[in-house]
């Protein structure tokens, strides 16, 4: 209530600096302007204002909206124009894991934490999504937020890159999707779980580079994007990408919004339209 308050006491205020200009025209008796009137002019319509925008709340909660409105359409194309500028990164990188066609129309990047509860349960959707439209191309970015509090995140995640690495697509999709069958999220993955894991997918220890920096970059990639954490869902085409044909979703979603999120970067809700 108090900050209303103050909204609408800045906007009698503005309201009376505009109004003020007609005061202008008040003059002495010996041609000159009138100060004192002048101010008392511009107090009384000061307070006239704020006495009809306290008796017309709802006008001012209405202009409040718009701005709002209008300020997150801003923030949204902004977010929109940095995936644009780091679409190679985000759709070309040779160390992101990836399966579908590499000339799929449209490509679907999730960021995940094998430790997330709702990355587990979006996991399960996607993987619906992925058996529907296998004409679209899936990219999985590791980001394991939850390292610092359960060191096995980041285990999993450096294990994967590995995985991407040495066994590819079919390597990784196995232990990928192992890990999120085993239910175990929000500190009861283990060791063993990513052992495990890492056998059904054939991964052999190998001297290859350390995946630290892979991880470091999608951090970095992320935090660029605006990513306040995971699940993040970025939906865009490969190629002519605009924004109005790109989805970021912070957050889980179902596998009815994913391709709906599909449909909109082909341009299809378009034609339904």
């Amino acid at each position: 209530m108090k900050n209303k308050i103050l909204k609408l006491s800045a906007l009698a205020l503005m309201l009376g600096t505009c109004t003020a200009g007609a005061s202008d025209n008040i003059t002495s008796p010996m041609g000159g302007r009138d100060t004192k009137a002048i101010a008392e002019e511009s107090e009384r319509v000061g307070k006239m204002a704020a006495d009809w925008l306290i008796a017309h709340p709802e006008i001012v909660e209405q202009a409040l909206q718009k701005l709002d409105e209008k300020r997150r359409e801003e923030m949204h194309l902004a977010q929109m124009k940095t995936v644009i500028e780091h679409q190679e990164n985000l759709l070309s990188n040779p160390d992101t894991p990836a399966t579908g066609p590499r000339n799929a129309g449209v490509a679907v990047v999730e960021f995940f934490d094998y430790q997330c509860i709702f990355c587990a349960q979006m996991a399960r959707e996607l993987k619906k999504v992925m058996a529907d439209r296998q004409d679209v191309r899936y990219l999985f970015r590791e980001w394991p937020i939850f390292a610092s509090r359960w060191p096995v995140s980041a285990l999993a995640a450096e294990r994967g890159q590995a995985i991407w690495k040495t066994r590819g697509a079919e390597g990784y999709m196995t232990y990928h999707n192992a890990l999120f069958a085993t239910g175990h999220q929000e500190g009861k993955l283990t060791e063993d779980d990513v052992e495990k894991a890492s056998r059904q997918a054939g991964y052999v220890p190998e001297r290859i580079t350390s995946s630290q920096q892979d991880l470091e970059e999608t951090e970095q990639l992320a935090r660029t994007l605006g990513a306040g954490g995971t699940p993040l869902l970025i939906v865009m085409p490969q190629k002519g990408a605009t924004p109005d044909r790109i989805s970021l979703i912070q957050g889980f979603v179902t596998a009815e919004q994913i391709e709906e999120a599909i449909r909109k970067a082909e341009g299809k809700n378009d034609e339904q339209e």
